[in-house]
């Protein structure tokens, strides 16, 4: 088939893709791709399908059955042992290369010498525009359910999460536009998108899983396990601002390079790692009579040590208007975390960050976390699976709303 697809992606934040020796010397397909995948599994095992440890290659089965995940995404290996199962679709990506590889910005939030502060290595800043090819769909699926289950991964990300790698550390927040080969707007139809999910378990060769391999898939991202939140603050001077919060900001060019105007609203301010050098702060004094909330091992799962990555993702803030700036928090708290442990980082977060309501923009309280950064938010929102409420509820609440409100 031909283009069904083009999509247009603007960054709020810079994009991360990754490539060598730990820098991003151009843009990688394979980080897109991965990101897409990633939040397509989550959203596919909220609803109730299956998704594999891609890290374990243990797709297809000894009986050639596939999971949810890798029958759109293929798995290694596959297309060679069976033929019909190959790449669902195909990005081609405009070229882009870093000319500046090697270029970071340091930022040091504590004069502690056991602080080494965080190294934000360039990403890309800008538009990319890419066409979408289907090439094969699954069983009982026709071409316009895969294009709306595109649609609704890519909408989900511009509207609450982050595109590619380190998004826990401000990177990857991006606006998305989406136009059919006509070049007409396309519109998510998210009823098509679920039943085209949902019908994936009808597969001949769905692959189930026993209740021992789901409690091996625990510790995997799913939807009904995320919190979603949105701040809105102004600030005039955001240089003066960081240089006040920072131990260490340097050099100047970087942060210049953040700053600088791309085009109006403009500029990205860096401050994900003093939102995160807080916040692990807040975990680490949280008291309960007196003993600690969480375990050493709970604080690095939540705000992520060498070789783990971080639970909780903290954005840049991004220029929304002349002088008025938006930040996400956002994460997962996965189902091998004691219950009682995952309602109390959702109670402390909302103290925190001063949340009085679920849902809607508000006017946040003076939560911790604001006082420690110098912030002041004029309003927030907060989204997380009620109680009552199941994942695919939960995702049309998302998608209904997505915090696009507020004055």
């Amino acid at each position: 088939m031909g283009s069904v697809l083009e999509v247009k992606i603007r960054t709020l934040t810079p994009l991360w893709t990754g490539g060598v020796a730990r820098t991003m010397d151009r843009i990688h397909e394979t980080g897109i791709i991965g990101s897409l995948r990633w939040w397509y599994e989550a959203i596919v095992r909220g609803l109730g399908g299956t998704a594999c440890d891609p890290s374990e290659h243990s797709c297809p089965d000894s009986s050639g059955r596939l999971c949810d995940g890798c029958v759109v995404f293929g798995t290694t290996g596959l297309k060679r042992a069976f033929q019909l199962v190959e790449w669902k679709f195909q990005l081609e990506w405009k070229a882009w290369v870093n000319p500046e590889i090697d270029a970071r910005l340091d930022v040091k939030v504590g004069s502690h010498p056991k602080h080494r502060g965080w190294f934000l290595g360039r990403g890309f800043l800008g538009e990319i525009g890419a066409s979408l090819t289907l090439l094969r769909w699954p069983q009982n699926w026709h071409p316009e359910q895969l294009i709306h289950i595109l649609h609704l991964i890519l909408g989900f990300i511009a509207n609450w999460g982050g595109l590619g790698p380190k998004t826990q550390q401000g990177y990857g927040v991006v606006e998305v536009e989406l136009k059919d080969e006509q070049g007409h707007p396309r519109e998510l139809n998210l009823q098509t998108a679920i039943e085209g999910i949902r019908r994936l378990q009808e597969r001949i060769d769905w692959r189930g899983y026993t209740r021992k391999e789901r409690e091996k898939l625990r510790n995997w991202p799913s939807l009904e396990n995320f919190f979603f939140s949105k701040a809105r603050f102004s600030l005039s001077d955001p240089k003066g601002w960081i240089k006040d919060q920072a131990y260490k900001v340097s050099p100047e060019r970087e942060l210049s390079w953040y700053l600088k105007t791309t085009r109006p609203p403009a500029g990205v301010l860096p401050l994900a790692p003093i939102v995160r050098y807080h916040l692990r702060r807040l975990i680490r004094e949280s008291k309960q009579n007196e003993h600690s909330v969480f375990s050493r091992d709970e604080r690095h799962r939540l705000m992520g040590e060498q070789g783990r990555k971080s639970l909780i993702h903290v954005s840049h803030a991004y220029s929304i208007s002349e002088g008025k700036w938006e930040l996400r928090i956002w994460g997962w708290l996965p189902d091998s975390l004691p219950e009682e442990k995952r309602v109390a980082v959702v109670n402390h977060l909302c103290s925190w960050l001063g949340i009085q309501q679920e849902g809607d923009w508000h006017t946040p309280t003076s939560g911790q976390l604001w006082t420690k950064i110098g912030l002041s938010p004029e309003e927030i929102c907060w989204f997380r699976r009620r109680i009552d409420e199941n994942a695919e509820d939960f995702l049309r609440r998302l998608l209904g709303n997505r915090g696009e409100g507020g004055s």
